[in-house]
């Protein structure tokens, strides 16, 4: 092709404005055009299934260095559409398409086709849960990769990123986030916007975490518990929140996010609803004597706004979900205790009791049956049976907490 070049770098650097647009031809279809305000045009005529097109190459212009086109850049993409030709391809078309291809890279970063999977996927998460998710991302994630096109992200790009998380203890963090990110990235491939999903082969060289049930104190325990507690200075609220959660066994994030609208003091009982529930289904808790007396003294104190714990120096926000576990620690449980573990000793209490069905209090845990139309029959049938779960509970807590002795307890509910 170079027999037929027809121009020379001079002659393209010297070429003028003239009256009227005029070309210079470098042959096979490849010719400058100079416009009379001296602006200067790369194009290449060509013909694709007998008719002529034009392709725009570029511009001739020394003085806008990041666009500008030299003679031998323009034969080397005269070349490139020449191949294309010989390929059956229109190089018009071909240039379309990898503009837009471009255009929906550069729109498409990893953080935006995150936030979008979240939108997608939370809507069958609680609202606490779906908080968490979107949380560990902007912290861990979003900083390190969140402004890189989706399609450009490698294993060996995230891997770092998930080993800085791994590098401070958290196992359990690290190995959510790569699940996390290889969801995102199928997502991402459902839509076209990448080929593959470079999280999923991480699992192999990250250190696994050896998973271990939260932690929980035996029935034994709980006298010791309570009386720590009851000797432990904190605010009220934080207090009662920590007997709510006892007296309850909901999870934290379904306590902490609690609304007084929520609650029916005329039937004693807690509607849940399902958006802020694990499992998205609505869930009701029959409230106990004890929990409806801790529930009229934290009225006084935040009756007046929507939450039944709101963030203290922002009222509007709620509790934090590390309240509860701070407060454990503070008296003597660390590594011994968790907000999760109520829910731990209330089911054991309960079973060992003997005195209750276990698929009524299974579903008093709010562990759902996978056949929805018996979970809705149980539903009905075991309400009677719940509330006498709840107090039954609330009471082994009363003699526990008074000093009764553990063993004649358990002699009168066996």
């Amino acid at each position: 092709m170079a027999g037929k070049d027809k121009l020379t770098a001079l002659q393209v650097q010297k070429a003028k404005p003239k009256k009227k647009n005029y070309k210079l031809a470098d042959g096979a279809g490849l010719f400058l055009l100079i416009t009379t305000t001296g602006s200067k045009y790369w194009r290449l005529k060509y013909r694709f299934h007998g008719k002529e097109k034009l392709l725009a190459l570029g511009i001739y212009d020394p003085l806008k260095a990041d666009k500008h086109l030299s003679l031998e850049e323009a034969r080397q993409k005269r070349y490139e559409a020449k191949q294309q030709l010989g390929d059956g391809l229109d190089p018009s078309l071909e240039k379309k398409k990898k503009k837009l291809l471009d255009k929906v890279k550069s729109e498409t970063t990893f953080e935006s086709v995150a936030r979008e999977w979240h939108g997608v996927k939370s809507h069958k998460w609680s609202v606490g849960h779906s908080e968490d998710v979107i949380k560990s991302m902007e912290v861990d994630i979003f900083p390190s990769i969140g402004n890189i096109p989706i399609s450009d992200i490698t294993s060996s790009l995230l891997r770092p990123v998930l080993e800085s998380v791994q590098s401070r203890g958290a196992l359990e963090a690290t190995k959510r986030l790569r699940q996390r990110c290889s969801s995102i990235f199928r997502y991402g491939k459902v839509l076209g916007l990448c080929t593959d999903d470079p999280a999923e082969p991480l699992k192999e060289v990250l250190i696994s975490s050896t998973k271990k049930n939260l932690a929980s104190i035996q029935v034994e325990e709980l006298p010791s518990f309570l009386h720590a507690l009851s000797k432990f200075n904190c605010h009220l609220q934080t207090r009662l929140a920590v007997r709510l959660m006892m007296l309850t066994f909901v999870r934290t994030s379904e306590l902490c996010g609690a609304r007084w609208s929520e609650i029916d003091f005329k039937k004693h009982i807690w509607n849940i609803p399902a958006e802020r529930m694990k499992r998205r289904k609505p869930h009701y808790i029959p409230l106990s004597e004890q929990a409806i007396r801790a529930l009229e003294e934290l009225r006084a104190i935040s009756g007046h706004r929507d939450l039944l714990f709101p963030k203290r120096g922002a009222p509007r926000e709620q509790m934090s979900h590390g309240t509860i576990l701070r407060v454990i620690d503070r008296i003597g449980y660390r590594g011994k205790m968790t907000g999760h573990g109520f829910r731990s000793l209330a089911s054991t209490a309960l079973n060992e009791s003997t005195k209750f069905r276990a698929d009524a209090i299974e579903r008093q845990l709010s562990h759902e049956q996978s056949d929805d139309v018996r979970a809705a029959y149980n539903r009905a049938e075991y309400y009677k049976e719940r509330v006498e779960i709840m107090q039954w509970w609330a009471d082994q807590i009363d003699e526990l907490e008074y000093g009764e002795n553990v063993t004649s307890i358990k002699k009168s509910t066996g």
